[in-house]
């Protein structure tokens, strides 16, 4: 990188290094990078490997909420017989990352009306991407108040409707404000 507030002596050295450099006479055969050994064929997971497991887990907000079943899917490569658990907390639909905020607009979409299409499928991939669809296409419902999850789920629940808000117009949002759960708007 060559930077141009330097003085002219310097200037002129790193010029004579650029050229050096550059120099057909001077340059050094490139080596590939070798491919990956592994088959094609072993990339897609087939659906009758995924094991679920019980595995104890704590949410930090709330030390008493223990076990969510995750699954555990095989990774293709060397080893045949590894396989990935998805036990970590980052892994539930309840975590929320440092970044995640109300404020925070998750697409560049904004719903109008008219470009319905485009922006249910940026906003699908988004909240998936961010492990939080399941608070939208309604299979994570509300847990009754008395339960142990209620208030995570409250929280995740709100951030994700003030996703959606962030999304749209201010018509559309006045219509939608007053939902109380994300799968209804």
């Amino acid at each position: 990188m060559v930077t141009l507030r330097r003085s002219t002596r310097r200037g002129t050295r790193v010029s004579t290094l650029v050229t050096k450099a550059t120099n057909p006479a001077r340059r050094t055969a490139q080596r590939s990078i070798p491919t990956s050994s592994v088959p094609d064929s072993s990339i897609p997971v087939d659906p009758s490997s995924i094991h679920m497991s019980s595995v104890p887990m704590t949410f930090p907000a709330n030390p008493t909420v223990t076990s969510i079943p995750m699954a555990t899917f095989p990774i293709p490569g060397l080893f045949s017989t590894e396989s990935f658990n998805f036990d970590g907390i980052q892994y539930s639909p309840y975590y929320l990352t440092n970044g995640d905020n109300p404020g925070a607009s998750i697409i560049s979409e904004t719903l109008d009306g008219m470009n319905y299409n485009t922006w249910i499928l940026s906003i699908t991939i988004a909240l998936d991407a961010k492990n939080k669809l399941s608070f939208v296409d309604g299979s994570l419902p509300r847990p009754p108040e008395t339960h142990p999850h209620y208030k995570i789920w409250s929280r995740c629940n709100s951030m994700v409707k003030s996703w959606l808000l962030n999304s749209v117009t201010k018509q559309i949002y006045g219509s939608i404000l007053r939902f109380n759960d994300a799968s209804e708007i």
